[in-house]
């Protein structure tokens, strides 16, 4: 498993439940709305840093 993965379960571990709810909702719905979604980063979306497939949503 990746550091970057390990920490994201780490974090979403220590969030109060009504969190982690929340997470999982948009997990879910960023999965439905981009069912190939990756992380990547592009040169002047959301200035280089990682995002969300083809959104501006930062990571």
């Amino acid at each position: 498993m990746s550091v970057l993965i390990q920490r994201l379960l780490t974090e979403i571990e220590s969030a109060p439940e009504p969190v982690q709810a929340e997470v999982l909702d948009f997990v879910l719905f960023v999965k439905a709305r981009h069912p190939a979604a990756s992380i990547g980063k592009t040169p002047g979306v959301c200035g280089g840093e990682a995002c969300i497939g083809n959104t501006r949503i930062a990571v």
